[in-house]
């Protein structure tokens, strides 16, 4: 995974590319995450749904939310936008 750009913490952006039949375990992350793929269809399961993530199309991981990609259809490149909580607007 290489880390693209860091703007003072509020959001984190990475461009990752993985071969076909990439797998990574069940995970959870500190920061809500958009979850992008550019190439290849994804498999991500949260909450034991399985969710299939074509190119072009995102999906929204809420912080601390459990999920895994137990496959890849093809090369994939992902780009994964991660964002700190936001404060709470009231005085």
């Amino acid at each position: 995974m290489t880390l693209v750009y860091q703007d003072s913490a509020d959001w984190l952006l990475f461009d990752q590319f993985s071969e076909a039949g990439f797998m990574h375990p069940e995970h959870y992350h500190d920061r809500a995450e958009l979850f992008y793929p550019k190439t290849g269809v994804t498999l991500v399961f949260s909450k034991g749904v399985p969710l299939i993530v074509p190119p072009h199309r995102a999906l929204w991981i809420p912080a601390h939310t459990y999920h895994s990609l137990p496959s890849c259809r093809g090369p994939c490149s992902v780009t994964l936008l991660r964002l700190r909580r936001q404060r709470s607007c009231r005085p």
